[in-house]
């Protein structure tokens, strides 16, 4: 989810119904350590198991292999189903990254819009499943 202005508490509660209308439930929740994405990640943490919001510095930039690292030094076999929160352009790049491993594939995030990636979470092995903007998410709030 990117936050880059930072998303209105109202689109974050909305983004929240949205997940919890689709089923969405997060093994683990990351976001940016920074103000504005870890307010918009707060309203998902009632999608998680355990509950918890983690502070990942390696979202707020553009070292994507670093970020891959650093996750999976903190996921473990159980953990299926990550979400992040963070800033543009890093999760428009770094989806582009995990898509084609930097091979000509764009993604381009818009504020407020969700992404899944199906797929082992290595550079080049992901898919895109879906991608939502901020309309959809809010329709889907207000079912």
């Amino acid at each position: 989810v990117d936050v880059e202005p930072r998303a209105e508490a109202d689109e974050a509660e909305a983004l929240a119904r949205a997940c919890a209308g689709l089923g969405v439930r997060f093994h683990r929740l990351f976001s940016s350590p920074y103000t504005r994405a870890a307010e918009t990640a707060g309203p998902l943490t009632k999608h998680v198991r355990g509950g918890r919001l983690e502070l990942l510095a390696e979202l707020t930039g553009d070292d994507y292999a670093g970020l891959l690292d650093a996750l999976h030094r903190a996921l473990n076999n159980t953990d299926t189903v990550v979400g992040l929160v963070g800033h543009e352009p890093y999760l428009s790049g770094l989806t582009s990254y995990l898509i084609g491993g930097g091979g000509g594939v764009g993604v381009r995030f818009r504020k407020g819009m969700m992404l899944r990636l199906d797929g082992e979470p290595e550079v080049g092995r992901l898919e895109l499943h879906s991608a939502l903007p901020p309309g959809v998410l809010k329709r889907l709030a207000e079912r």
